[in-house]
């Protein structure tokens, strides 16, 4: 079974007996409250207590050894301590009773009276609840005061009230500043009519009061107003109405804002943006003419790259006409003499170290034919991508089947190259995508063949995964080579650059400068990436991004 919790009550006790004490808050529980306690019984002790601890209520009784309730009334009384104080006593006497009475105590019971002591400790109670609550209430009333007036005073905006006949009511510091008046008292004596003395244009006011009188308030609303010396300064005013109960207009109260310095800014842009107007008026003319004259030269130019591409391609063309025969015959020359003819010089020393020496002038031949081949291919293929009249030969092919043809097409490098690995890390089920399988293969061999040509021992690595949240392929090309120096990363994929102190192997394929920039070119035509980290002396990692789905 619940037992009731009872009403709590902080409650002081000054008595010399604990036996009427204890009976005492008997009582009091009986009657449904919870007391908190403390009993005291010496003016030193009653000292102790008001100071440790706050009390709802202060039960004391009349004849105690060491004093009596006169003593402690004043002891409580002189600490400003607003609280009840009840006498209880058996032996106390009329006139005692009517002393203590008005000496500041707030009741007195006899007792053992215990049907009269539960009543007046709730009524005492509450009396001092309510005098606590207006209190309270009289202080945040009061404080309220104090900050309304302190923001008044100090307020940096222009405070008012004033008549609808147009008298100043009241008016803050700010407000007569504004107005141009040493004090608000000035302000409030010397205006007798705001309309025709404060206002530029007295309609303004007018207007101001129409808007109120239909809508009770104004916002925003901005005047011209005179200040004491004559000058005039602009404001804005935001203020709304108090009306009787007949729905009189009969006060204005609100704030005003000095906006002088932002009306002044306003006319110093207006007159600006006239002259910007004119500015741009005398320019456009010009403007025009420059545009043709430009439109004019921009013709002039793509006619030009026209012309350029138009010749550089032709030039190409012819230039691997002539290419062609001459390094078929140079093999053809090469092959002849050096196994045919060669072989019958004999033991005749001299005639033999000539014809070493055409032997190896016909290789040198051979291979620089193949490298001017190299470069008027690569030349084609770059004019072709920037004019945009590449074939591409677009499938759906497996990426897997065209990385392992290029690791297949330079296999032969890395038999030439004792100590040099190719690593192929490529997963048989890549996803198909769309593309022209000779320009990736292309791609590919391009780089390969650079890791190669800088690697001199440890691996390259070929590397391929999906990459399911871009819908990708992501391609890798790793080498332990030479690496590039910082300087040159930016510029691997600029046509004709060669990274300077790199000492590559002479592997057949003396590079270009265009290999790189035509993979570059190749890759973002299909909405890829391609890019490079390197580090000199520890190798290079080109990464590659193919979309598999391009739009």
């Amino acid at each position: 079974m619940e037992k009731n919790v009872g009403i709590p009550i902080r409650l002081l006790i000054i008595e010399d007996s604990e036996d009427d004490a204890l009976l005492t808050l008997r009582q009091l529980r009986k009657g449904g409250y919870d007391p908190v306690y403390r009993i005291v019984e010496t003016p030193a002790a009653l000292e102790n207590a008001l100071l440790e601890e706050t009390w709802d209520i202060v039960l004391s009784d009349f004849h105690m050894p060491s004093f009596d309730g006169r003593e402690a009334l004043r002891i409580v009384r002189e600490r400003g301590l607003d609280v009840p104080f009840v006498i209880i006593s058996g032996v106390l006497v009329e006139e005692d009773a009517v002393e203590i009475l008005k000496s500041g105590a707030s009741d007195y019971v006899r007792k053992g009276n215990w049907s009269r002591l539960i009543p007046a400790i709730g009524r005492e109670l509450r009396e001092a609840r309510g005098r606590r609550e207006q209190q309270r209430a009289e202080e945040q009333e009061a404080e309220a005061q104090e900050r309304y007036r302190n923001l008044f005073e100090s307020a940096v905006e222009g405070i008012f009230q004033s008549t609808p006949a147009g008298r100043f009511v009241t008016a803050n510091p700010a407000m007569a500043v504004l107005a141009g008046y040493d004090s608000p008292q000035e302000l409030i004596n010397s205006v007798r009519n705001i309309s025709n003395e404060l206002y530029v244009h007295s309609e303004s006011r007018d207007m101001m009061l129409e808007i109120l009188e239909a809508h009770g308030m104004v916002s925003g609303f901005e005047v011209e107003v005179y200040r004491k010396d004559g000058s005039r300064t602009w404001i804005v005013i935001n203020s709304r109405g108090l009306f009787d109960d007949s729905g009189k207009l009969e006060l204005i109260e609100g704030f005003v804002v000095d906006i002088s310095k932002r009306k002044r800014a306003e006319a110093e842009l207006a007159n600006m943006n006239q002259q910007l107007e004119q500015l741009v008026a005398d320019r456009t003319s010009e403007l025009e003419q420059k545009a043709l004259e430009l439109e004019q030269a921009n013709r002039r130019l793509q006619e030009v790259d026209q012309n350029k591409t138009a010749f550089l391609s032709s030039v190409s063309h012819e230039l691997r006409t002539p290419l062609t025969s001459v390094l078929g015959f140079a093999k053809l020359i090469h092959r002849d003499f050096c196994k045919v003819f060669l072989p019958t010089s004999g033991v005749d020393e001299k005639m033999n170290r000539m014809g070493d020496r055409i032997c190896d002038n016909l290789d040198i031949i051979v291979n620089e034919g193949e490298r001017l081949t190299r470069l008027v291919n690569d030349f084609l293929d770059l004019v072709r991508i920037e004019a945009g009249r590449m074939n591409w030969d677009d499938q759906r092919v497996s990426p897997t089947r065209i990385l392992k043809g290029a690791a297949d097409a330079v296999n032969g490098l890395f038999v030439e190259t004792p100590g040099l690995d190719l690593v192929f890390d490529v997963p048989e089920d890549l996803p198909d995508m769309t593309i022209d399988p000779d320009r990736m293969t292309q791609v590919i061999i391009n780089l390969l063949n650079n890791a190669v040509k800088f690697t001199h021992k440890g691996h390259v690595a070929l590397r391929a995964a999906p990459d399911t949240e871009s819908d990708a392929i992501q391609i890798q090309i790793e080498d332990t080579g030479v690496g590039i120096p910082v300087d040159d990363i930016a510029k691997v994929f600029s046509k004709f650059h060669q990274v300077k102190g790199q000492e590559g192997k002479d592997i057949g394929t003396h590079g270009s400068g265009l290999g790189l920039s035509i993979s570059q070119q190749i890759v973002e035509h299909y909405g890829g990436t391609i890019r490079v980290q390197s580090e000199v002396g520890q190798g290079s990692t080109f990464f590659l991004t193919l979309p598999l789905n391009r739009e």
